[in-house]
């Protein structure tokens, strides 16, 4: 029985945080300098794969159809972007009760100073932002052309590339951790750390369960109770979510809660196949409010509104090209925090390190909110099939 990764990141923090400070100093930077080219290769493979993710959703969907795909693109925009956004609210409020950003600043200071042994001296061919706009310029294009060569041979690189996203980076995401948290432990900053996460997940939960509520009121009109037996009805696609980490996995048992609510089935079978990986609510809030709280913690400044506006824009616009596996959201938002927020790479394995953990959460309110969503896009999409079978 495979032992599930959230699992195998407690066990690398707690075994690190136990036995980490009387490793040598010499394995300490051989395993550093291992996460440290384990990150230069993820920097210069993901731009291809954002542009071969971004490319093939949008080759989906067929010029006869445009005025759906594009309100209903429009909508998932909307949505991403007022959650992201609402995070960053939320944060504003709530980060005073979780960090005291001049104590943890001032005490932030490393005993050891450790550092990889050598660097890759390759640079990164282009840049992820070119890349996530370029494919959505070729995706558009080809979406019009309908050449079905070329509609072909991009679905099959997306198939491949989750083939080996799943089959390589799964397996080394705790390698990744481990030389950075061993790093983290030597210089004696792990454990200031911990004390802040654990309000971290607090929030973020409290943040996450808020949000779901406020959606399925609004989807009841107000009625609370009506608003909770929508809920009800897709517990069963959250359980599957929570002990799976994929909303993929889920999505058969979302269908089938959906059936329970849905006055236009087909359409609201259409519309959660095309958000199950792309409408993600739990992404929007986790990676937004642990990133906020790194930074802060890493003695960076509040982010200004502008700043967090430039970083929103491209999460927002990456969620087209998240690969359906346990931590994809946050493989492809770790290049977005270092070009747009000054993450560092322990920043980037910290972040990974949180992510992974919370992410269980983060699913289950993907899935609660893809529910929600696909019930709205329903009723507001339903007249412009009123007429079809």
């Amino acid at each position: 029985m495979r032992i599930k990764l959230p699992f195998v990141i407690i066990a690398i923090l707690v075994g690190v945080y136990l036995f980490g400070n009387s490793v040598d100093a010499s394995i300490v930077t051989f395993f550093y300098t291992i996460s440290s080219l384990i990150k230069e290769i993820l920097v210069l493979v993901l731009p291809i794969v954002i542009f071969i993710f971004m490319t093939a959703f949008l080759v989906e969907f067929n010029s006869g159809v445009i005025l759906f795909v594009t309100g209903l693109i429009g909508c998932i925009i909307a949505s991403n972007t007022v959650v992201t956004f609402y995070s960053y609210g939320m944060f504003s409020l709530l980060h005073p009760l979780i960090i005291d950003t001049t104590q943890h600043t001032l005490n932030l200071t490393a005993t050891t100073s450790i550092n990889a042994m050598f660097w890759l001296p390759i640079k990164k061919i282009v840049d992820n932002n070119i890349a996530l706009l370029a494919g959505l310029a070729v995706g558009i294009i080809l979406a019009f052309l309908q050449n079905q060569r070329l509609i072909t041979g991009f679905k099959k690189a997306r198939e491949t590339s989750v083939r080996i996203l799943r089959k390589t980076l799964t397996p080394i995401i705790p390698l990744f951790i481990f030389g950075f948290m061993l790093k983290l432990q030597k210089e004696d900053l792990l454990e200031q750390m911990i004390v802040v996460y654990g309000k971290v997940f607090i929030v973020i939960l409290i943040t996450m369960i808020l949000y779901i509520t406020v959606m399925y009121t609004i989807l009841a009109k107000g009625n609370i109770v009506k608003a909770y037996k929508t809920m009800q009805a897709f517990f069963p696609a959250a359980i599957t979510a929570f002990s799976t980490m994929s909303s993929m996995a889920a999505y058969p048992t979302t269908l089938d809660c959906a059936h329970k609510t849905s006055n236009n089935i087909r359409l609201t079978q259409g519309i959660l196949t095309s958000t199950v990986n792309i409408h993600l609510m739990g992404v929007g809030i986790a990676i937004p409010i642990m990133a906020m709280t790194v930074m802060m913690y890493f003695g960076q400044p509040f982010p200004s509104l502008w700043s967090y506006s430039v970083f929103a824009f491209f999460l927002i616009m990456a969620k087209f090209t998240v690969a359906a596996i346990p931590g994809g959201s946050v493989v492809i938002a770790i290049p977005i925090l270092q070009d747009h927020l000054g993450f560092t790479p322990e920043m980037s394995a910290l972040m990974m390190s949180l992510y992974v953990l919370v992410d269980p959460f983060s699913t289950t309110t993907n899935v609660f909110g893809n529910g929600a969503f696909s019930l709205m896009m329903t009723k507001l999409f339903s007249p412009m099939f009123k007429h079809k079978t």
